[in-house]
């Protein structure tokens, strides 16, 4: 019997990160991103996701299904915020205005929060009644928010 997986072009993106003291290691690949603010919610740094338009170059597949993807490590302390969300974030919404969306919320608020910022946007594109020079895209979205203890 076949896998049906053999005759769809699929992929998944993945992102784990582990923490060794005040050091994070993070492998990455595929249309997933990791975002670190400090503690007054300034975006310090992103890991950037492997695709470009509708091509992503970094992925896992039954067709390749040996892991290719990217091993960055960085510095993290107490107080820090850790998001990581699939492209359906970051497509919509920069590092900066994601920063701001969390500001002053626990974890649970801030997905919440922007869950919601998601939502309206597609909404409003769905009715034509996004604002001028307004950029949303529909795609799935994943959201991870850690705050670093």
């Amino acid at each position: 019997m076949q896998n049906e997986l053999d005759s769809v072009e699929s992929g998944a993106c993945y992102l784990a990160a582990h923490r060794t003291g005040n050091r994070l290691e993070i492998l990455y690949a595929g249309d997933v991103r990791l975002a670190k603010y400090n503690p007054d919610g300034a975006h310090e740094f992103s890991t950037e996701d492997h695709g470009e338009g509708r091509v992503v170059r970094k992925y896992v597949s039954p067709s390749a299904p040996t892991i290719r993807g990217d091993i960055i490590e960085k510095p993290i302390e107490s107080g820090n915020r850790i998001v990581v969300a699939s492209d359906g974030l970051w497509d919509n919404y920069s590092e900066t205005d994601v920063g701001g969306m969390l500001n002053g919320l626990s974890p649970q608020d801030a997905v919440s929060t922007v869950t919601k910022a998601l939502h309206d946007k597609m909404h409003q594109r769905k009715n034509g009644t996004l604002p001028p020079d307004t950029y949303a895209k529909c795609d799935n979205i994943s959201i991870l928010i850690y705050d670093v203890k």
